[in-house]
């Protein structure tokens, strides 16, 4: 069920796709809800979202601060949510980037994360290492940066930058409440 929102703004983010437990039996069925409220108190998670943006930076020779400052604008390391443009997991892929980056589940943390490490290694690229650029195309697209020559003048995109940029400057935490199952 999805809440009604009483403020708007172009970038929040729903929980449309709940983390799936899978069950192998039934008697096993207290256990691994036992499991899933423990971790989800502990903050432990069967899969360590840190250790798959470690892979991740080292992977595509990214900044690990860049990377989890991007999650963190994203959706706040959420792998479930979904924009209203329709952008899925922790990095907020788009269908259609998702796709071409060989995603074929947008809410599994490790092909989200990989997959978004990767379009901010090849924006890197393209910008020549500027990391402003790179973050503004992640945002708005290669096109209106390359269009604009520089970040784009939409004041979404420039909030986003901004915003990045200072999480880089900060030492960010994985929150407890990013588990995955």
């Amino acid at each position: 069920m999805i809440n009604r929102i009483s403020t708007y703004t172009p970038t929040m983010m729903v929980s449309t796709n709940p983390p799936i437990v899978e069950i192998e039996d039934e008697n096993t069925f207290e256990e691994t809800l036992a499991d899933v409220v423990s971790t989800q108190s502990t903050g432990d998670c069967p899969e360590n979202l840190e250790s798959i943006f470690e892979t991740a930076s080292e992977t595509y020779h990214i900044s690990l601060d860049l990377l989890k400052a991007v999650a963190k604008a994203e959706s706040d390391f959420n792998p479930n949510c979904t924009s209203s443009s329709g952008a899925m997991g922790i990095m907020q892929l788009m269908p259609g980037t998702a796709k071409e980056l060989g995603v074929t589940n947008a809410y599994d943390p490790e092909q989200n994360i990989m997959a978004g490490a990767k379009y901010l290694s090849e924006n890197l690229d393209i910008f020549k290492d500027n990391i402003s650029l790179a973050v503004a195309a992640y945002n708005a697209g290669r096109g209106a940066v390359k269009k604009y020559a520089g970040i784009p003048p939409y004041s979404e995109t420039q909030s986003y930058v901004k915003k990045v940029l200072s999480y880089m400057n900060e030492d960010i935490e994985i929150p407890s409440s990013a588990v995955t199952t």
